[in-house]
């Protein structure tokens, strides 16, 4: 799944709790995601060889060079 140049790349209303959204690339969007439920139980990424979600906003700091960002993404 991809979003690009969209309002909001992805939405996640109230009640949508347990998700698991990973694999995706963010691209150019004016809000990349917006979560209502924002410090619940949904998950924006898995361990490797897995891994997470691109954001064109968001590639620093990788200090391990391991192709991941080392914080969370911010949204």
């Amino acid at each position: 799944m991809g979003c690009i140049g969209a309002q909001t790349g992805l939405a996640i209303g109230s009640h949508s709790e347990d998700n698991a959204i990973y694999n995706n690339a963010f691209q150019s969007n004016t809000i990349n995601i917006y979560d209502s439920t924002a410090g619940t139980s949904n998950k924006y990424f898995r361990p490797l060889p897995i891994g997470g979600n691109y954001f064109s906003n968001w590639i620093i700091p990788d200090n391990d060079g391991d192709g991941f960002v080392d914080k969370p993404y911010g949204y």
